[in-house]
């Protein structure tokens, strides 16, 4: 079937990922957009995130026709919104990794059907 990969970046870094979406041997398909209230910078007041959406092999959705921009609130430093969560969980099937985790909390608690991985988190799976 193939797999998707969710890559969130920042607006200065658009660029470096989509070099590292092709080392990595995935097709580009679209961008996703995070919309937010409210935001930092210094020559631009950055409003936006983006998630450069790829795929390996054959591209399956579980449910097509998703907007490609979504609208949340930033909550803690660079924990991304629900919102981006429950689109990925339309989309993609299972199994469900999150690179470079946030640590949990009563208020960001693991979600279900995901597993984790980073320096920040007790991580589900091992790396050699």
């Amino acid at each position: 079937i193939g797999c998707h990969l969710w890559l969130w970046t920042t607006n200065q870094f658009i660029h470096d990922g989509f070099h590292l979406m092709e080392k990595w041997g995935f097709k580009y398909l679209a961008p996703i957009t995070w919309a937010k209230p409210n935001g930092m910078g210094v020559w631009f007041q950055h409003r936006t995130q983006i998630i450069l959406f790829g795929y390996k092999q054959k591209c399956v959705f579980k449910i097509k026709y998703q907007p490609t921009i979504f609208f949340a609130s930033p909550k803690r430093h660079s924990t991304k919104p629900k919102e981006s969560y429950d689109l990925i969980e339309k989309v993609s099937f299972e199994p469900r990794l999150e690179l470079f985790a946030r640590p949990v909390s009563p208020m960001f608690p693991k979600r279900h059907g995901w597993d984790v991985w980073g320096n920040e988190v007790e991580s589900d799976v091992l790396f050699n």
